[in-house]
């Protein structure tokens, strides 16, 4: 009986470690996956988007400084009460700026 109990309580401590592990693993997936906010180009306002690729880094004489555009994925986002923008496109978008509007959005 001894015996069995400790087979059963190693299969329920490895269970448990793999999924601790599982989740570890999928919290840092999605804390390395950096947001910004654009300007949806159906409804027009502001709303997150994840970061997919980043491109080189290069100089704008119309802001004074650098910009780094990229590809980004635009979130789900709510347009009015009980409403969603089905727009989640993926699009080239600023990801990186020295220059920003009133909006907090890169420009």
């Amino acid at each position: 009986m001894d015996v069995l109990f400790s087979i059963v309580s190693l299969l329920f401590i490895t269970r448990f470690a793999d999924l601790l592990n599982l989740k570890l693993m999928f919290y840092l997936v999605k804390v390395t996956m950096m947001e910004i906010f654009v300007y949806c180009k159906t409804c027009d306002k502001k709303v997150k988007a994840v970061v997919l690729t980043k491109h080189e880094r290069e100089y704008d004489d119309s802001i004074s400084g650098y910009r780094r555009y990229g590809m980004v994925r635009i979130l789900e986002h709510n347009v009015g009460f009980k409403k969603n923008c089905s727009d989640t496109s993926q699009i080239k978008a600023i990801v990186e700026s020295d220059s920003k509007d009133d909006n907090s959005v890169f420009n």
